[in-house]
């Protein structure tokens, strides 16, 4: 069984705010959850779990996932911390 994790952070941030460890500026692609959800081609098999922690943004998050219909068609497990 082959697992693949993918961690995105959606953050509010300009490209001018973005520097790598080295201090060099890089740029960020940022995407929404659904965006990601959509690119990413996941398989019937596949388990979908979302571990949600942005700092109140989560009930938008989670109202989008379900109309969208993708809490329920989409998404096994998912955990938000308040």
């Amino acid at each position: 069984m082959i697992k693949r994790f993918f961690t995105v952070q959606i953050l509010t941030i300009t490209f001018s705010d973005s520097l790598s460890a080295f201090g060099v500026r890089v740029p960020i692609r940022l995407m929404d959850i659904i965006t990601l959800l959509k690119e990413v081609r996941t398989r019937r098999q596949d388990f979908v779990f979302i571990k949600m922690d942005i700092e109140g943004l989560e009930y938008d998050v989670v109202r989008k996932l379900i109309v969208t219909g993708m809490l329920a068609n989409q998404i096994d497990k998912i955990a938000v911390e308040w």
